[in-house]
């Protein structure tokens, strides 16, 4: 058992206690520290949402508070490329503003990437 109070555990802590390990309900449990980035795999969110390899480091850019000019600079691209990119995002993962994004990637699964 990972014991959350060690000093050598990340801040992002996901557990998982299998039901059929326990004979009873399986429990998760998930913190994270919302000032740390996400540690989320941009090849997750292509298989998950169908995301091209652009759209999901656009994604994880935004998840980690990136700019859109921020995130087009990283990604050597203009600014309405990374928009274009971002309404793409928006349609396939089901969210229309960047804040809903954000909520959806880092309280899901998919930000559990170490």
């Amino acid at each position: 058992m990972i014991n959350p109070l060690d000093e050598h555990i990340d801040l992002d802590l996901f557990i998982e206690l299998k039901a059929s390990e326990f004979n009873r309900s399986g429990i998760l449990i998930y913190l994270s520290d919302p000032e740390a980035s996400q540690n989320i795999a941009p090849e997750s969110l292509r298989d998950v949402y169908s995301l091209t390899p652009k759209e999901a480091q656009v994604a994880v850019g935004i998840a980690n508070g990136m700019t859109l000019k921020a995130i087009a600079g990283s990604l050597n691209t203009s600014e309405k490329t990374v928009q274009t990119q971002l309404k793409s995002v928006f349609r396939k993962v089901g969210v229309n503003r960047q804040q809903d994004l954000i909520n959806l990637l880092v309280s899901s699964a998919l930000n559990i990437n170490q």
